[in-house]
């Protein structure tokens, strides 16, 4: 059993998981908005009480570390590097809009677009395909006018995940991913994501 813990806060959900290997055994994302330093560690405690599983059986720990909110960012790695360190156990950053990408399962045709609300408009955005069961990052992470990625994305065949707006709203088609914890460990170490890191 090789015993994974990931979790997210560097965006609106908070988002933690267990995964042992390809399996998740326990998950758990927030439906509304949370102050992430008050929540994360019930959130953890929860998560490992569900899953029947002693905090000292992890054997690795994986963390989104943006981009994101500034202080859900340092919330989150904070945490992560003081358990992995008290567990000693090895520490795995990840992007959180690969973590993002990766709810949409291989074999997903088009683009797949990761948004993270930037507020006022903007968004932390990133582009990836899968390329079999490679994930492919096509357009760098960075922060951009939600309007002018829709309007440089606005010939079609791709699905938009994350927290910002982008939709019919937004003038395109899309659908709101969370539970990045889980794709993001799920993802971690066995060579999922090229140039998505």
């Amino acid at each position: 059993m090789m015993l994974t813990l990931a979790f997210d806060t560097s965006a609106l959900p908070l988002s933690v998981a267990l995964v042992d290997g390809e399996h998740i055994l326990a998950e758990w994302t927030a439906a509304a908005r949370l102050n992430h330093a008050e929540a994360l560690y019930p959130a953890l405690q929860a998560l490992f009480d569900r899953a029947g599983v002693a905090k000292r059986s992890v054997q690795s720990i994986v963390v989104a570390r943006g981009p994101g909110s500034y202080t859900g960012v340092r919330i989150g790695v904070t945490a992560a590097k003081a358990l992995a360190y008290a567990l000693g156990v090895p520490l795995t950053g990840v992007s959180s809009l690969a973590a993002l990408a990766l709810a949409v399962p291989p074999g997903v045709s088009g683009r797949i677009v990761s948004l993270i609300d930037a507020r006022r408009g903007r968004a932390y955005a990133a582009v990836y395909r899968w390329d079999g069961d490679r994930l492919v990052r096509e357009r760098a992470e960075g922060v951009i006018e939600v309007a002018a990625l829709v309007a440089e994305l606005a010939d079609g065949g791709l699905r938009a995940v994350g927290d910002a707006p982008f939709g019919a709203g937004a003038g395109g088609a899309g659908e709101n991913g969370g539970g990045k914890a889980a794709g993001a460990a799920a993802g971690e170490g066995d060579g999922a994501f090229a140039g998505a890191a």
